[in-house]
């Protein structure tokens, strides 16, 4: 007795594809894919160079306001522990019992 043959959709296709031919890709359309390939990465590259060239600029400011608020900062605390001299000094000879 013969078994009645299952309906295998996976053997339908294969069957469906046999005498196809591969298909060939057109030499034109893989230039241009090749072409935009090499845009892009020629374009990202300058993003890169912009980003390096900022991120650069952005440190030299930095460590320039760095420098100049440093700078700021020690000359007002010297001038004053001028102050402070100079103060105790005329609150001293002011204040003395010996002036003259």
């Amino acid at each position: 007795m013969d078994e009645p043959k299952h309906h295998d959709p996976v053997e339908a296709a294969l069957q469906s594809l046999e005498g196809l031919q591969r298909a060939k890709a057109d030499e034109a359309l893989l230039q241009k894919i090749e072409a935009r390939i090499q845009a892009t990465r020629a374009a990202r590259q300058g993003q890169q160079t912009q980003v390096r060239r900022l991120t650069r600029q952005m440190l030299a400011a930095s460590v320039l306001m760095l420098l100049l608020n440093s700078a700021v900062w020690f000359n007002v605390g010297f001038k004053q522990q001028e102050m402070q001299k100079v103060e105790q000094f005329s609150r001293l000879y002011f204040t003395s019992p010996l002036n003259y």
